[in-house]
């Protein structure tokens, strides 16, 4: 493992992006989405996808200018049209509208059709916990994931997110989660490291179950949680894809591209921020007072996770596998961008 900063890694993203045309301010947008996943420890959804982006960007899959337009609008709700541009430079942008909307309204919904992959949806919801909202995220995606009870891939496995902000913890609460047992990022992941995939997380494309990391990669997702997981992923489906007018990917093949749904929500028709806050503590108090099951050292609520890997992250640096830094370097050099090469943390 090579540990880069995050401030070098931010860097160095937004000038590959910048290199293919992203305008700065864009780039860094989605430069800051990716490195802020890693900093939290969702590595199979940061640095490690902008070879990705750019391969999307030079076969025209995703414009390098990002030209949001309204479709609709009856406050506090909205709906955009992402163009096919940048996916989190659509997100980000959408976000910050919904953020605008909940300030004078209470809450604010925005949909959006024609985007593009966005990373984790968390940095999204986090977006607005940041600004003192809770923030819900959720998007559609290409068809990874089989419908309960079929072994073709029909669903994306559509992750969602939830953030609420928490000065009892000092930082939000965050839910961040897909609703496939995994995700192809993570199999790619493990497979680079050479670790196999554990039971449950795929099955090949006759059916079969696998833990071989080739078999897996070419194969199907299961759903967390059987048909629970399903069923919550064909409803994000609903919201993100057929609610925006997006399409569902395994229904709508030439619909409108990946849909996503953003949402701002203030406190203060419900209570005061105190008042809630209070409530937030009393509900932590309860969780992490429960009595320890045999094997673990204490309880944790959502969010906290990820604010100590932050934390450990910006201290130490991000760690990054040989494989995915071989690829960065070779990314790099073809644009004339240099990786950073020393470790340590980054303020």
């Amino acid at each position: 493992m090579l540990r880069v900063g995050a401030a070098e890694l931010l860097a160095f993203a937004r000038a590959v992006l910048e290199r293919k045309g992203v305008p700065p301010e864009d780039a860094g947008l989605a430069a800051e989405a990716l490195v802020a996943t890693n900093l939290r420890g969702v590595d199979s959804h940061g640095i490690n996808r902008l070879p990705e982006y750019v391969a999307r960007l030079e076969r025209g899959l995703m414009q390098a200018v990002t030209r949001l337009t309204p479709v609709a609008s009856s406050p506090p709700l909205e709906l955009w049209d992402g163009q096919g541009g940048v996916g989190p430079v659509v997100a980000s942008r959408t976000m910050e509208r919904a953020v605008a909307l909940a300030r004078d309204h209470g809450v604010g919904v925005v949909g959006v059709r024609r985007s593009n992959h966005f990373g984790a949806a968390g940095h999204y919801a986090l977006m607005a916990a940041a600004r003192g909202l809770i923030g819900l995220a959720a998007t559609n995606a290409a068809p990874t994931l089989a419908p309960w009870g079929g072994r073709e891939a029909r669903l994306g496995n559509n992750p969602w997110a939830i953030a609420v902000p928490c000065r009892t913890l000092g930082h939000p609460l965050l839910l961040d989660i897909a609703n496939s047992v995994s995700s192809f990022g993570k199999l790619r992941q493990l497979a680079e490291e050479g670790r196999p995939i554990p039971e449950g997380w795929v099955m090949t494309a006759d059916g079969r179950p696998t833990t071989d990391p080739r078999e897996a990669l070419s194969g199907v997702l299961l759903p967390m949680g059987g048909h629970k997981g399903y069923a919550i992923s064909f409803m994000i489906e609903v919201l993100a894809g057929a609610l925006t007018g997006a399409g569902c990917p395994g229904a709508d093949p030439d619909g409108g591209g990946v849909g996503h749904l953003m949402a701002a929500v203030g406190v203060t028709a419900f209570a005061t921020p105190e008042e809630f806050e209070a409530r937030l503590g009393r509900v932590i108090k309860a969780m992490k007072t429960a009595p320890l099951a045999p094997g673990h050292k204490e309880v944790m609520v959502p969010g906290e996770v990820e604010a100590r890997n932050e934390a450990e992250r910006r201290r130490a640096g991000i760690p990054l596998p040989a494989p995915v830094v071989e690829r960065l370097v070779r990314l790099g050099e073809g644009l004339g961008v240099s990786f950073p090469s020393r470790g340590g943390g980054s303020p």
